[in-house]
């Protein structure tokens, strides 16, 4: 009997609306290649890492393949998988190759070997499908005969490489398709000539039990040590300019009994750069804490009155690296009114029924719309509950549902033996 998928409302997933096989057929044997050295911190290697091990939990027959460093050359698979999942709570086990890569010095080769070696390796190891981010990898997999899954955030015009829209046009029928996580980003292959049968929109999650136990907000300020009496707008993410934290700057000048505070790392710089930001505008209310395990993150979310997504269009319309930020499912499973900026990206998710939207770039109006937050406990706490519960559909499970079902739409002529016949073959094992 077939495995329904979970609804998405709000969402048209096209192919990814279809059934799951039945037990008795085999799952494909997918191969998804990371091009990141792990343990990583950054949010795509976290996606990557839940992605995989989602699937995993789903009954998928897959590996994870990823670089590995010559420092570790002589570390058994079980260490190496420790230390890639420090940091993460509920991963469970999967599968995981990392390749020794030749000894070169610049880290453009040592991705671009990666990207050769990999795919070459799915196909010593008899992979049916290539699931990646890394569109060269991708591209070289179809070259090699194996089926191919592509994903990015982006939106066409923002693709890394000419390479990678090359393969999203690309007719070959070993392409499966490409995995986006927004409507937005769907759209902008469609116009750019993609069939709509080669589209999914299967959106990132979070994962409920990371969130758990749940604390009270004066607990978990009582635990930071932080004032009862402050009000407290909680950013979670990366602290780089390209992220929009220069409008939490601007929303800290113009809201000085408020506290602004911003968990996480910075990839271009210490993110006390924001710090030194802040003193320049003497800003005493801008607080900084570099990145921190998942168990000591559902605090600071907790101890917040506000959860924070920058209200500006700079991460989506000038950079581009910002589409539909991860951030927005975890945030939506706290329970906490989120404040954002009111994006086309955003739409897919947050409405004016979960979270409280506003203008983007239009900062005495969100500052506006946060103190009247901050007055209306009732509101706040509809807000909260109201995302809280469109977050069980946000899942790293259901996106895994999502994605097998994708597959398996796409794989309709392809003849899987079965199980006992494939066995031998199985990606299982570490």
């Amino acid at each position: 009997m077939a495995i329904p998928v979970p609804a998405l409302d709000g969402h048209r997933l096209n192919a990814a609306d279809a059934s799951l096989p039945s037990p008795a057929e085999r799952q494909p044997k997918i191969l998804y290649i990371s091009d990141e050295y792990y343990p990583c911190t950054k949010a795509n290697c976290e996606q990557a890492l839940q992605t995989v091990a989602a699937l995993s939990r789903e009954g998928a027959d897959i590996r994870f393949v990823t670089p590995r460093r010559w420092r570790d050359l002589i570390t058994n698979s079980e260490a190496r998988k420790q230390a890639m999942l420090t940091g993460f709570t509920g991963l469970g086990d999967f599968s995981m190759t990392q390749l020794v890569l030749p000894p070169l010095l610049l880290p453009p080769l040592t991705w671009l070997s990666h990207a050769v070696m990999a795919p070459l390796y799915a196909t010593l190891a008899r992979a049916d499908v290539i699931y990646s981010r890394n569109a060269l990898a991708a591209w070289i997999g179809v070259q090699c005969g194996r089926a191919v899954l592509y994903e990015t955030y982006r939106t066409f015009d923002r693709l890394d490489s000419p390479l990678a829209r090359r393969l999203a046009k690309t007719s070959s029928r070993r392409f499966l398709g490409i995995v986006t996580h927004s409507q937005i980003s769907k759209a902008s292959f469609l116009e750019a000539g993609v069939a709509d049968t080669k589209l999914a929109v299967i959106p990132n999650g979070h994962d409920p039990a990371a969130l758990e136990p749940r604390e009270r907000k004066q607990d978990a300020r009582a635990v930071l040590g932080w004032p009862e009496d402050r009000p407290a707008v909680c950013y979670a993410g990366r602290i780089d300019v390209e992220k929009g934290i220069l409008a939490i700057l601007e929303l800290a000048a113009r809201s000085p009994e408020i506290d602004y505070w911003l968990i996480g790392p910075s990839q271009r710089d210490r993110a006390e750069w924001v710090l030194r930001a802040a003193a320049e505008r003497n800003l005493e209310n801008i607080h900084v804490r570099p990145w921190v395990p998942m168990t000591s993150l559902r605090t600071y979310l907790y101890a917040a009155d506000i959860l924070l997504i920058p209200p500006t269009a700079e991460p989506l319309r000038a950079h581009g690296k910002t589409v539909l930020p991860m951030k927005t499912y975890l945030y939506m499973g706290v329970g906490r009114p989120i404040v954002a900026p009111r994006l086309p990206d955003i739409d897919d998710v947050l409405d004016d029924g979960n979270a409280m939207l506003v203008t983007p770039d239009d900062y005495p109006s969100a500052v506006a719309r946060i103190r009247s937050l901050l007055r209306d406990a009732a509101l706040a706490e509809r807000l909260g509950q109201k995302a809280r519960a469109n977050s069980k559909q946000y899942t790293w499970g259901h996106r895994a549902k999502r994605i097998m079902a994708f597959v398996h739409s796409r794989l309709p002529e392809r003849r899987l033996p079965h199980p006992e016949s494939a066995s031998r073959s199985s990606f299982a094992g570490p």
